[in-house]
Formats: C-alpha cells, structure tokens, sequence
C-alpha cells in the first residue's frame, strides 16, 4: 500500500519557516511501522517544478492544471524507486 500526501498551499511555507515537516516525520514512522510507502509530493513537486505557486490556482488551494501535471509526474518518479528510497 501507498499513501500519497497531498500539500496545501500554506505547508510549503509552514515547513520552509520550522526547518521541517514533523506530519511526514510520524507518518514516515507509521509507514515503517505499518509496512506501508509514504510518498510526500511536497518533497518531489519541487523537484520537478521549484515555484510552488503555479501548482494552485489562484483563487483557493485546488491543483491548477500545471499543479496536476507536476504530481503527476512526482508520484510517477516516486514509485519507480524502492520503498526505503521514498523516505528522503
């Protein structure tokens, strides 16, 4: 099994102002734990696209098209890799 978890806008401030990302932290634990892959699209997204604000649209926190095709992309470059390879 694998959990994909989705950023809103307001986390890649939240996590760039606390140095981390303590959610991913007990969910990469759980995950171990549990025998299940966390993959945490606001660590690849960036990879792929770094300006978090073409993700949204601008109106509220829904994926704007481009926002759809770079999780897209990220979820895909994540599952190719093996499961203790997700936990960056």
């Amino acid at each position: 099994m694998t959990i994909a978890v989705i950023p809103r806008p307001n986390d890649f401030a939240r996590v760039r102002a606390a140095g981390n990302n303590r959610l991913i932290v007990a969910l990469n634990r759980f995950g171990r734990e549990h025998d299940i892959d966390i993959v945490d699209l606001m660590q690849w997204m960036p990879t792929i696209e770094p300006r978090t604000d073409r993700y949204y649209l601008p109106c509220d926190g829904h994926w704007s098209a481009a926002g759809n095709r770079i999780a897209a992309d990220a979820l895909t470059a994540a599952m190719h890799l093996e499961p203790q390879q997700l936990q960056r």
